[in-house]
């Protein structure tokens, strides 16, 4: 008599290519460094050029997080579900420490002015509310069936 054998496990494989993820980041990445310029302005209107360059530093953090991520978290197509949530993981672990190393650096730098880096990191992560409608929009998407 033959033991019972367990059912296969369904293989799942990504069928979007990573172009599209990437084109994404990139895109948010470069609006939030436009928060960041347009956010710099607004500071140094409002508190002089120390606060501006705070302000441009906030902008900048989050489209360095934003771009690393959407480079190091791009899977090749035909990866297996494994590879791609295993890259996704590590990208966004490694997204995180780059976050504080530079919110670390950022304390350091603008301990007494530092209300225009969250501010405008904070307004920098808008972005990602308008990007929500970008990858239905995207020439180079592919449709949906």
């Amino acid at each position: 008599m033959r033991a019972p054998q367990s059912p296969a496990k369904p293989e799942y494989r990504v069928s979007r290519p990573a172009k599209n993820t990437v084109n994404v980041g990139l895109r948010v990445g470069l609006w939030q460094l436009g928060f960041g310029v347009v956010g710099a302005m607004v500071w140094g209107a409002l508190a002089g050029p120390k606060a501006a360059l705070a302000g441009f530093a906030g902008g900048l953090i989050a489209a360095i997080s934003t771009v690393y991520f959407a480079v190091r978290a791009q899977t090749p197509e035909g990866a297996d579900a494994g590879q791609m949530l295993g890259n996704f993981v590590r990208a966004e672990v490694r997204k995180w420490a780059i976050l504080m190393a530079l919110f670390f650096v950022a304390i350091t730098l603008f301990k007494d002015n530092f209300a225009p880096v969250i501010s405008v990191f904070s307004a920098s992560l808008l972005v990602w509310l308008a990007a929500l409608g970008w990858t239905s929009t995207m020439p180079d998407a592919p449709a949906d069936e």
